[in-house]
């Protein structure tokens, strides 16, 4: 948990031609919504 958000964001650096998506639930955004605001 947690770990979705870095990895989608990894994944679209390293083929950015492609499309990338991401599902997570509740807990794991709540986990990672800090890093959106930095």
């Amino acid at each position: 948990m947690g770990f979705g958000l870095p990895a989608a964001m990894g994944a679209s650096v390293a083929r950015p031609d492609d499309q990338s998506i991401l599902i997570t639930g509740d807990g794991s955004f709540m986990m990672n919504v800090q890093e959106l605001g930095t």
